[in-house]
């Protein structure tokens, strides 16, 4: 399924409206703004659409050519890039996983990682912890 749902549009809609209202000083401030806010989300209760919801919001919060925008948008090729990786290693096909993944943006410019999905399986397992 590529459509993004309807749900996945208002949390990513609500997220953004959250970040202009805080007004972030920083991408790592934006990141756990929107991670708190996905988490508790009224409509949205799915650990993996709130994830994509935190994505797409950052993503529509930050112009395109930003450096924010760039470490968010390398950070997701990399989470597709190691998904495409585990799905050829399961097709029996030999591919390197050095060769797959990098952490270059389309200028070929190493940027620091953001470690958005290790952050967000941090905060799922705080919360799950918290909720037993």
């Amino acid at each position: 399924m590529n459509e993004i749902q309807n749900s996945t549009m208002v949390l990513i809609s609500e997220l953004k409206m959250t970040l202009e209202g805080t007004n972030p000083d920083s991408l790592d401030k934006a990141v756990s703004t929107t991670m708190d806010a996905a988490q508790v989300h009224w409509l949205v209760t799915d650990p993996e659409e709130q994830f994509r919801g935190v994505v797409g919001a950052l993503l529509s919060h930050y112009d395109e050519g930003s450096m924010e925008y760039r470490r968010v948008e390398q950070e997701l090729k990399a989470i597709h890039k190691f998904s495409a990786f585990l799905n050829a290693r399961s097709a029996g096909l030999n591919v390197s996983l050095a060769d797959t993944l990098t952490f270059d943006d389309s200028d070929g410019e190493k940027l620091e990682a953001i470690g958005l999905l290790p952050k967000w399986r941090e905060r799922m397992k705080v919360k799950d912890e918290r909720d037993n």
